[in-house]
């Protein structure tokens, strides 16, 4: 008998993915077993069903999150700790579960160590997203670990009061995260400042809170950073606006600036961050004390015609509706997002 030829494999790959999502669960997870090509395209994400995990809202997080791994045909893709009124911590143990399929892990006081991050990777994670909020146990180690074994996957990184990672450790880990496009830092320094303009060069979005940086830090990440399209600086009672206009100024694509609950923020500087950037469509400045007069709103909305949401502080409905004369399409707030819990779980 003579050998057929096998020329599966000039089909486009698009093809055969259009073609295996014609079949159920089941005889694509029978069909992986032909061969190594089919095994491939029947692997593929895009075929299968995600599941997002919210542990706050498991009852049981170990045995339920067992039996959420085991479901055919489905794969778990994000795993957080939302809202729900479960008080039960992520823990080293619940790590040791999470199948290679997680790409997004969100942890919000958790009590988890290096020893658990160790674990989860071994599975062959590749995150893109990796959210650590009040995560006290988690050290240098872990997050040098987790760039180490990812290769560069992830895309957005939040350490939000995550004390035993310090200055030495974000400085040797960051290099490890060459393709971060948004990041949120508490507790930085100039240092980081740079590492980050120098390692991180897609950088879109950037938050920095309650930090000791100065103008000298954002202006060495204003040398290296152009895309950016989010900024947000806040609590950073150091800096003052010139280092702040150096980089609105040195990236055109902002649309998005949050300056709020700084002790440098006056009518002023306000006006200046606007007139600097005029294709602003949010403007977030917010402040313990009344700060910027219902002139100096007015001028912001008539220097930002695409402005959309503006989060301030204590105006009337008639100082709203005068500010809203200039740019009718304008949302005037007095809430802002400042639960930064929530913030970083979406991922």
């Amino acid at each position: 008998m003579s050998d057929v030829q096998d020329d599966s494999h000039r089909l486009p790959f698009a093809v055969w993915t259009d073609i295996f999502s014609f079949l159920d669960g089941r005889d694509r997870a029978r069909i992986r077993r032909t061969n190594v090509l089919f095994l491939f395209i029947a692997s593929q994400r895009c075929l299968w069903t995600p599941i997002d995990i919210d542990v706050s809202k498991l009852k049981d997080p170990l045995n339920d999150l067992r039996s959420l791994i085991s479901r055919p045909y489905c794969f778990v893709d994000t795993v957080s700790h939302g809202s729900g009124s479960s008080n039960w911590k992520i823990k080293d143990e619940f790590l040791a579960l999470l199948p290679a399929s997680v790409k997004r892990l969100c942890l919000y006081h958790a009590d988890v160590s290096d020893a658990g991050i160790d674990q989860m990777m071994r599975h062959g994670c590749k995150l893109e997203g990796l959210s650590l909020e009040r995560c006290s146990q988690l050290t240098d180690s872990g997050l040098r670990h987790v760039g180490e074994q990812t290769g560069g996957t992830v895309r957005k990184l939040v350490l939000y009061s995550c004390h035993s990672v310090d200055e030495d450790g974000l400085l040797s880990s960051l290099p490890l995260f060459p393709n971060l496009e948004d990041v949120c830092l508490t507790d930085i320094c100039n240092s980081v400042l740079e590492s980050l303009g120098k390692h991180c060069k897609r950088l879109m979005k950037v938050s920095i809170l309650n930090s000791d940086i100065t103008d000298d830090g954002l202006k060495a990440l204003a040398d290296s950073i152009h895309t950016l399209t989010y900024l947000q600086i806040v609590h950073c009672d150091t800096v003052t606006v010139e280092g702040v206009k150096t980089l609105v100024t040195s990236n055109p694509n902002l649309t998005e600036i949050d300056i709020s609950f700084n002790s440098w923020l006056n009518d002023d500087v306000i006006l200046t961050v606007a007139e600097c950037q005029p294709n602003l469509q949010l403007y977030d400045v917010m402040s313990y004390a009344d700060t910027g007069s219902v002139d100096t709103y007015k001028r912001v909305a008539k220097c930002c015609p695409n402005l959309r949401i503006l989060f301030t502080t204590a105006l009337t409905d008639v100082d709203k509706k005068d500010i809203r004369s200039i740019n009718k399409d304008l949302e005037i707030s007095e809430t802002t997002m400042k639960n930064f819990s929530h913030w970083c779980q979406a991922l």
